[in-house]
Order: structure tokens, then sequence, then C-alpha cells
């Protein structure tokens, strides 16, 4: 089996695994760390542009109705959620198939990323 069938018998999150495993984990933490701090950042974003309204914002959690926006079972979202957690459930569950993609890009960037660092 030469590289490139090797690489495309394997999905992004396989690859990534494997490629965990051999990395350094000073390139590993490295990347990691960055991968986190904008998350967090993303998050505080997302907060102080919407507000603790975000329930109000296009969606009603827990509600159906013609104007409602985009009705979610209370089972299907723990109430003990934060406000912004339950907006971010809810986008994860009607986008499932953009996530699964961008997660899929991540994989793939972040073994680059982990890759150029040991390099």
């Amino acid at each position: 089996m030469d590289f490139l069938d090797e690489m495309l018998s394997h999905s992004p999150k396989e690859k990534f695994l494997q490629m965990l495993q051999n990395a350094s984990p000073s390139a590993v933490e490295s990347v990691m760390e960055k991968l986190l701090k904008e998350h967090i950042a993303l998050r505080e974003l997302l907060e102080q542009k919407c507000g603790e309204n975000l329930g109000q914002n296009n969606v009603n959690l827990g509600q159906s109705g013609e104007n409602s926006g985009e009705f979610v079972g209370a089972d299907e979202i723990n109430a003990d959620l934060s406000v912004l957690d339950k907006q971010i459930a809810l986008f994860s569950v009607e986008n499932a198939d953009l996530v699964e993609e961008r997660l899929n890009d991540y994989f793939i960037g972040l073994t680059a990323e982990i890759l150029g660092v040991e390099g």
C-alpha cells in the first residue's frame, strides 16, 4: 500500500489519533493550548455579543409553534445547561452534518499544525 492509499484508508479522526501517539508532547501541548484559548475566546465573544438573551434570539427552547423557531424537547437538552450551552447544543443537533464536516477539517488542520510544530 503506498502513502496515498494509506492516508485515504483512514478517517481524519483515525489519522489524528495515530499521529497523537507518536507526536512530540510539547507540540501537542502547544497546539492544544492554542485551540483551547481560541475556544474560550469565541465563547466569551459570543456571550458578550449576544448576552444572556440568547434564548430569545430566533430559537425558543422547549417550545413549538408557528413562529417559535426550531423545537427541541426538554429531554434533549439538559435543563442544567446555561442558555449559551443550550444554544450550542441546539445548533449542533440542527447542523449535525456541518459540524461533522468541520470536525474532520479540524482533525486535518490539527494534525498538520502539530506536525508543523515538530518539524
